[in-house]
């Protein structure tokens, strides 16, 4: 009779657990083991000792714990014994793939199907369950990261979240290479991997929202939040040529519009922004004396300006002056103050 337990470790990133009945008599004892070990203790039974297979696959995204969950009929329950010895203040978001499941949190009962979702609070007592060749994808969030950006959001566990079917596919497809095994994870401390991870934490935010009759988040420090990383954004990819506003908002998983209206308290498109932010640049590196020796269209250039006439008539509409007539005058006044 072949292991009990099979477990793949690809990366420090990624764990893998599978069992069938064929591989042991312990197939409900073993399975329990390896969703405990996964996720957290809890109780699992309702399973065909005779009849069963099941795999995990997790992967650790930054501060997110994604996972797949592939099984035969079953029911999980986690109990007041369990949470009062594991007090993990975690959300578990959940899309069912494949199949029907059922859950059960805070007096709720929802039946789920395919890019449905759910969402269960992991310090309080819930019950799942499902048949033969069910499938879902879960994503283990921070509790502190969903109750500052989505009010009340202990009201949308146990429930069935029926309007946000395209978000739900759109979280699974970003995902789904690490677990068919056309890609691997990031490695831990990977900046793209927490970068990901950011993403997919805005869709989560994004879906729960649109449960609630919202199409934007209606917290304010979400919406700052997201202003301050799209200015970072434009601020370390100044200097690229190509940048545009749906690179922009492509790199920050939202769309142009929707950008625009986040920077809209500060006066300012995106396209105007970043043309600020690259007429300040040159700016700075006209008026400094060790930069004397490079070239106004050089400097327009590795700033992303390409056209240096455009670069001269928007210098002139916001500071008054030429970029020539602004080197003219500081070496003026460096002259001037020679002895």
């Amino acid at each position: 009779m072949s292991s009990a337990i099979t477990e793949w470790r690809a990366t420090d990133a990624q764990r893998r657990f599978s069992i069938s009945s064929n591989e042991t008599l312990n197939v409900a004892s073993r399975w329990r083991e390896f969703l405990c070990e996964v996720y957290y203790p809890m109780d699992a039974y309702r399973i065909d000792k005779s009849h069963f297979h099941g795999k995990l696959d997790e992967i650790q995204l930054d501060f997110l714990q994604i996972t797949t969950f592939e099984a035969d009929r079953q029911q999980v329950e986690r109990t007041r014994f369990h949470t009062k010895f594991d007090q993990s203040e975690q959300f578990i978001f959940l899309i069912p793939r494949r199949g029907v499941m059922r859950w059960e949190q805070f007096g709720r009962d929802s039946t789920m199907s395919k890019f449905t979702s759910t969402m269960v609070l992991c310090t309080e007592p819930y019950r799942a369950s499902c048949e033969d060749d069910f499938a879902n994808v879960t994503v283990k969030i921070p509790a502190d990261l969903i109750r500052s950006r989505v009010k009340n959001s202990e009201s949308l566990c146990g429930a069935a979240h029926r309007q946000s079917a395209h978000v739900n596919a759109t979280i699974w497809n970003m995902v789904a290479g690490f677990f068919d095994g056309s890609l691997p994870p990031p490695p831990a401390g990977d900046p793209f991997g927490r970068r990901l991870a950011e993403m997919i934490l805005d869709l989560v935010v994004f879906a729960l929202d649109r449960e609630q009759g919202k199409d934007e988040p209606a917290d304010g420090s979400h919406r700052e939040m997201m202003r301050n990383r799209i200015v970072e954004y434009l601020r370390s990819h100044l200097c690229d040529p190509t940048l545009s506003p749906l690179a922009v908002a492509s790199a920050n998983g939202i769309s142009v519009s929707y950008m625009n209206k986040l920077l809209h308290a500060s006066g300012q498109s995106v396209s105007q922004r970043l043309l600020d932010e690259r007429l300040a640049l040159c700016r700075d590196r006209l008026l400094q004396a060790n930069l004397r020796h490079l070239s106004i269209g050089r400097i327009a250039f590795d700033a992303g300006f390409n056209n240096h006439a455009y670069f001269t008539s928007r210098f002139r509409a916001k500071y008054g002056v030429t970029p020539r007539e602004l080197r003219r005058a500081i070496s003026d006044d460096f002259s001037a103050g020679l002895p």
